[in-house]
């Protein structure tokens, strides 16, 4: 599916110019056509695309998804648990990743970061090249979540206690 959107769907000039989640059209690859649940989640299949494709496909890692939890100032959105970027259990008192976070709709936010990226750093006289686009949004949002690393490990502590953290 990555090979045939690639030859089918990708025109890297327009590709920056989608301004609406439904036109970048991801939602197919969390269907369960595309996951083997327990083996192959949003994450991994997220990763092996990113790896063939970085212009087109960003990867959904942890670090990505904390990310975005401190770039919106960790804003609720009306979410019944907190976050739209975290799942908190707060019978158990744990905190981790959303690992069910939808691909398109991070892959949306993904390109925004880049274009926004993009715009900064051609002010200081630096290109991004489109090949590496998401190479260079991964760097971003590793480096964010790794800023509020300390935090991070705080609000999951408890998580650690649980099979599900990873």
């Amino acid at each position: 599916m990555a090979n045939q959107w690639k030859n089918e769907r990708y025109d890297g000039k327009k590709f920056e110019q989608i301004n609406k989640c439904d036109d970048l059209d991801y939602y197919d690859l969390d269907k369960e056509t595309y996951t083997a649940y327990g083996v192959i989640g949003g994450g991994i299949k997220s990763h092996f695309i990113f790896k063939l494709f970085p212009e087109m496909y960003p990867s959904r890692s942890r670090e990505a998804v904390w990310a975005l939890y401190y770039l919106s100032n960790k804003k609720k959105f009306d979410c019944k648990e907190e976050s739209q970027f975290l799942m908190i259990n707060s019978n158990e008192g744990t905190t981790q990743q959303n690992y069910f976070y939808p691909y398109g709709i991070f892959a949306f936010y993904a390109l925004r970061i880049f274009n926004k990226l993009k715009e900064l750093y051609a002010k200081n006289g630096v290109i991004l090249s489109i090949e590496y686009r998401f190479v260079a949004v991964d760097g971003f949002l590793s480096f964010i979540s790794r800023s509020h690393q300390n935090e991070i490990n705080l609000l999951k502590q408890n998580s650690q206690n649980y099979h599900y953290d990873y």
